[in-house]
């Protein structure tokens, strides 16, 4: 199921809720109000992220000296 933000028209409180496809949100959880939903930015994945051409994911040039950036061309943990 996916997870989707809602903010509600009455009070203004931020939810974050599982709804199944077409399912609708219960009423807002602290006033009973209409929840109207938002439009997120999706969360990105560690492994998805890109870089600059030429720049490990610490930011440097070169690869660290430490692994495991020093062995099969990886990169240091952010």
């Amino acid at each position: 199921m996916p997870l989707y933000g809602f903010e509600c028209t009455a009070c203004g409180e931020r939810q974050e809720i599982l709804l199944s496809r077409g399912e609708q949100p219960a009423p807002c959880q602290t006033c009973g109000g209409e929840l109207k939903r938002t439009l997120d930015t999706p969360a990105s994945y560690r492994g998805l992220r890109t870089r600059p051409p030429g720049k490990t994911c610490c930011g440097r040039d070169e690869r660290c000296d430490t692994p495991p950036c020093d062995s099969d061309g990886g990169c240091c943990p952010s």
